[in-house]
């Protein structure tokens, strides 16, 4: 009966872990972008160091400099012991280069390109079911826009703040088509005092855990599946290059 209580109460643990979100909070306020990554009650990114005392710092920098004085001097005393005639005698060494040479050099090129365009749809067809899981399991809370629109002169802020409204509320309706979001406030105004326009934005994105692993493997079984696909695209151009070589 012990057993059975613990296997439930870790099923119940790793089931509350997989439903958790990882919220990536981003932030573009008064010029300055802020990007932070959160899981539960944690900051998974940036990770936060210790600052370095200011006798380390000024250690550190020390030698440094110390480390680029000898640099200098070492690169000075190269340079001048190497003899002047280099310059003149690499002009001589450059022969113009074979045509056919040329011609063979633009085909590899334009074979090489060919065989990713194939490896790359090669790649989407293995992670469009994943992407797919991907638009659904992705939701957009809190989204902040306080937009104040400036300009030269007045008719010049009319017409800023008319294009921009434009664009923020279609681009709200064209999301909305691919993912869940929630507004919080979409603030629009007009300056005709000032020249320069401010935009401060703000949003989280949230991912279930257990739907990002899912979309992990979704995206790996469907690549190792179309691997044979994937790795015949290059070796049908080594063998194109032989066949041309022979």
């Amino acid at each position: 009966m012990t057993a059975f209580i613990i296997i439930i109460g870790i099923a119940i643990i790793i089931f509350f872990l997989l439903k958790s979100d990882i919220k990536a909070e981003l932030q573009f306020i008064g010029g300055e972008f802020d990007f932070k990554v959160k899981y539960l009650f944690f900051t998974v990114f940036p990770i936060k160091k210790k600052e370095k005392s200011k006798s380390e710092r000024k250690k550190k920098s020390k030698s440094k400099k110390e480390s680029f004085d000898e640099e200098d001097a070492d690169i000075k005393s190269n340079s001048e012991s190497e003899p002047k005639s280099t310059a003149e005698t690499s002009s001589d060494d450059m022969t113009e280069e074979n045509p056919e040479r040329k011609r063979k050099k633009s085909g590899d090129v334009i074979n090489n390109v060919k065989v990713k365009i194939k490896q790359a749809e090669v790649i989407w067809k293995s992670v469009k079911n994943a992407l797919i899981r991907l638009f659904g399991g992705v939701h957009i809370n809190n989204l902040m826009i306080d937009f104040r629109i400036g300009g030269e002169d007045a008719c010049e802020s009319a017409l800023n703040y008319g294009k921009t409204s434009a664009v923020v509320y279609n681009a709200i309706s064209v999301v909305r088509v691919w993912f869940p979001i929630t507004v919080k406030t979409v603030d629009i105004s007009c300056d005709f005092d000032s020249k320069e326009s401010v935009y401060d934005v703000s949003l989280s994105v949230n991912l279930g855990l257990g739907t990002a692993i899912a979309i992990l493997f979704t995206a790996l079984f469907g690549f190792l599946k179309n691997k044979g696909e994937f790795d015949s695209a290059g070796k049908d151009s080594s063998a194109s290059d032989s066949n041309k070589a022979a």
